[in-house]
């Protein structure tokens, strides 16, 4: 299960939306639907088993995420 890291926020402008990390200031920029696709299936409680069988590219995103510290492994204890 896949969820935002704490020191990440979200904000959206017109067809954008950013993940801005409030500690070191960094931005990271998605199309909008792309965001609420993203955010949508976190909500729903997406894991790395699932989405290896039904969606790898998906996975390849998400695990950009998760090298980007924009999301975590809910069960990973980090």
């Amino acid at each position: 299960m896949f969820r935002l890291c704490e020191n990440i926020r979200i904000r959206h402008c017109d067809e954008l939306s950013f993940f801005i990390n409030i500690h070191n200031n960094t931005l990271f920029s998605i199309k909008r639907p792309t965001m609420e696709f993203l955010l949508k299936r976190i909500d729903q409680g997406i894991s790395e088993d699932e989405l290896k069988i039904d969606e790898p590219e998906f996975l390849n995103f998400v695990n950009s995420l998760v090298e980007k510290n924009i999301l975590k492994d809910a069960h990973d204890g980090i």
